[in-house]
């Protein structure tokens, strides 16, 4: 869903930042309203990516350690995570951040490629092969109005809500 988000960004949005010179949400906000909700706006980002992403980041990354090295704990996992990411971010700023996204993405598509062609490969690249071997309704993008876990109305209307929020 973010495609759609990003065209009503482009087409909305970034000229509208353009043309008034602003370069942040929180910049926009304080000058259509105040300097109160640019702050408030400001602490709700912080928190939210502190609790929200960089937790569940931390998380993720401790069980990749813990499985790649028994005897390690969730909590000394994601210690040792955060003290390495915040050590190379002091040391480097934004430029060493930036070179770490890009090889993250570099490793994950050589990953995904080293596991995706041999995986089809051992079924001929035949697609209806993948499709016989999979149960009915795991292969569909929208999911009936009674799942539990994502109906197809909450990807048409709840995740392009969520997609302007981050």
């Amino acid at each position: 869903m973010a495609a759609p988000i990003l065209v009503v960004f482009a087409i909305v949005l970034i000229p509208l930042y353009l043309g008034g010179r602003i370069g942040t949400v929180p910049e926009y906000l304080e000058r259509r309203f105040d300097r109160r909700v640019r702050r408030y706006f400001s602490v709700l980002t912080l928190v939210s990516n502190i609790v929200v992403d960089t937790a569940g980041t931390l998380f993720a990354g401790a069980l990749v350690l813990a499985g790649f090295l028994p005897g390690l704990d969730l909590f000394t996992g994601a210690l040792l995570l955060a003290v390495i990411s915040a050590a190379y971010t002091a040391a480097g700023g934004l430029t060493a951040v930036v070179y770490t996204d890009v090889m993250q993405a570099i490793v994950l598509l050589v990953g995904a490629s080293l596991v995706t062609l041999p995986a089809f490969a051992a079924i001929d690249f035949d697609w209806s092969r993948v499709v016989a071997a999979t149960e009915p309704g795991q292969l569909d993008l929208f999911l009936p109005l009674s799942d539990s876990n994502l109906p197809w109305l909450g990807t048409l209307v709840g995740v392009p809500v969520l997609s302007f929020c981050f």
